[in-house]
């Protein structure tokens, strides 16, 4: 799927144990960086959809740049954490 510049990104994430088992984290760090790897936006809150369901919802600058965004999503689970990272492209 294709994002414009100036338009909005959602990211889904689903959290689970190493048994595949779908549970809530204690916290997120979640950064979304543009193609120059600067980091544009941070956020520690997404909305819950369901049990280690979660998305967040971040705006493109149209400024931009064009390019592959990417996004990392840490979970935190006491002193432990899990990333995963999404990437997705953006375009004029």
């Amino acid at each position: 799927m294709t994002t414009y510049l100036g338009e909005n990104y959602t990211v889904k994430a689903t959290i689970t144990d190493k048994q595949g088992i779908l549970f809530d984290p204690d916290s997120h760090n979640i950064i979304l960086k543009d193609p120059r790897r600067t980091h544009r936006d941070t956020a520690i809150n997404p909305t819950r959809l369901s049990l280690g369901i979660f998305e967040k919802t971040f705006a493109i600058p149209a400024s931009g740049p064009e390019g592959v965004w990417t996004i990392e999503w840490r979970a935190i689970i006491g002193s432990e954490s899990e990333m995963e990272r999404f990437s997705f492209g953006v375009v004029a």
